[in-house]
C-alpha cells in the first residue's frame, strides 16, 4: 500500500513495478550505450520518459485485454514505485522519504519496524519480495556509491553507507540467520544542552556539569542502548565547544 501526492491510498502490485522497472532498465541503458549522459538530473529525466512510453504501452495492452484502465492515482504510483526502484532504494524510499520516520529496522524482507518521531513503534510491510531480493537492493545501493570499497558480499558481509539524506544505513547479510537492514535518522542537526534541557531529556544541573566538563577541556563518554539519543547528546555537547 502506497501513498499518492493527493493523499489516496493505492494498492501497488510489486510484481507489475518490477516488470515495469525492468524494461525501463534496458531502455535506458540502449539509450545510454548510443548517447551516454553523465548528468544525473538529465539522466532521471530520461528515464521518467521512457518510464511513461512504458506505461502507455502497458495501458494500451490492458485496455485490449478487456482490463480495467489504471486509475490516475494508480498510474501515478506505480510510476513512483519503479523510479524508487531504479534510482532509489526501491520499497524503503517512501519510509526514507516520510519526515516523521526517524528509524527503519529490518530483520528479513517481511519484519520491518518503523519507529515515529512522537514514540510510536509500528510493524511496517515487506520491503521487497524476497530476502534475495533485499540483498541485491542493497547491492545495488552499494554499487551506486561507486567506491568499489564498499561491496555488500559473502566476503564483505557487513555494509556502512551514508545515505543522500544523511542518514546511515548499516546491512548485514550471510552471517546472520536473516537478511538485516538498520536505518538511523537524524532529524536534529544543531542542538544545544539547553535544548535537550527545554526538551526534559536531561536536567539543568546535568547540562550545567557536562558544559562545564567540555569547557574544562575533559574527555567524556558517551555510550548506551540503541536509539537512545547518543548522536543528539554527541552533537549538543559538541556545540558547547564552539
Amino acid at each position: 500500500m502506497t501513498t499518492t501526492p493527493s493523499g489516496t491510498a493505492v494498492q501497488i502490485d510489486h510484481g507489475l513495478v518490477d516488470e515495469v522497472r525492468r524494461a525501463v532498465s534496458d531502455a535506458l541503458a540502449l539509450r545510454l550505450r548510443e548517447s551516454p549522459v553523465t548528468d544525473p538530473g538529465a539522466r532521471r529525466e530520461l528515464a521518467r520518459s521512457l518510464l511513461t512510453q512504458v506505461l502507455v504501452a502497458r495501458s494500451r495492452e490492458r485496455v485490449h485485454a478487456g482490463l480495467r484502465p489504471w486509475t490516475v492515482d494508480e498510474e501515478f504510483a506505480i510510476a513512483d514505485s519503479a523510479m524508487d526502484a531504479i534510482f532509489g532504494m526501491g520499497r524503503l524510499q517512501p519510509l526514507i522519504d516520510d519526515p516523521a520516520i526517524e528509524n527503519i529496522e529490518v530483520n528479513g524482507y517481511d519484519h520491518v519496524w518503523i519507529a515515529y518521531a512522537d514514540g510510536r513503534e509500528v510493524r511496517g510491510e515487506p520491503v521487497a519480495g524476497s530476502d534475495v531480493e533485499l540483498v541485491e537492493l542493497i547491492q545495488a545501493l552499494a554499487t551506486r556509491t561507486g567506491q568499489a570499497e564498499r561491496s555488500f558480499s559473502t566476503a564483505s558481509p557487513t555494509l556502512h553507507l551514508r545515505l543522500d539524506d544523511g542518514s546511515r544505513l548499516t546491512a548485514m547479510a550471510w552471517v546472520t540467520p536473516r537478511p538485516v537492514v538498520v536505518i538511523r535518522r537524524h532529524r536534529v542537526r544543531d542542538v544545544s544542552l539547553g535544548q535537550m534541557v527545554a526538551w526534559g531529556s536531561m536536567s539543568p544541573s546535568v547540562a550545567g556539569f557536562l558544559g562545564a566538563a567540555i569547557r574544562a577541556g575533559k574527555n567524556i563518554i558517551v555510550t548506551g542502548a540503541q536509539n537512545a539519543g547518543k548522536t543528539t547528546l554527541l552533537r549538543a555537547l559538541a556545540a558547547e565547544d564552539r
